[in-house]
């Protein structure tokens, strides 16, 4: 046999077996990308609701940093509120005492 002849036995029996691996390989390539985007709308839906939980919280509540200085001002206002209180009532019982010492004068 002529070297030419091997050659065309070799590649006429590899021709097959060539074109039966590529066959496979997209077969297997096209059923991972259906498994691929599949897996992907499945984790998609399953992670849905917690994207929404965590986009919910995010839009309701408040961080406490931005709440500080409103917290901080309030205390203020409060401790004045307080301290407005107690001079009131000093004066208050000021009075009191005053009316008491006058109607024991009185009678």
């Amino acid at each position: 046999m002529e070297n030419w002849q091997i050659f065309l036995g070799i590649g006429g029996i590899m021709t097959p077996v060539v074109l039966a691996a590529m066959a496979r390989d997209r077969s297997l390539i096209s059923m991972f990308t259906t498994m691929e985007t599949g897996l992907e709308q499945r984790i998609k839906a399953e992670t849905a609701p917690l994207h929404e939980r965590v986009n919910r919280v995010r839009d309701e509540y408040v961080r406490r940093d931005d709440l500080e200085a409103h917290l901080s001002r309030m205390e203020k206002q409060f401790d004045e509120v307080r301290a407005e209180l107690r001079r009131t009532s000093e004066t208050n019982e000021k009075r009191l005492a005053e009316i008491l010492t006058l109607l024991r004068k009185v009678s």
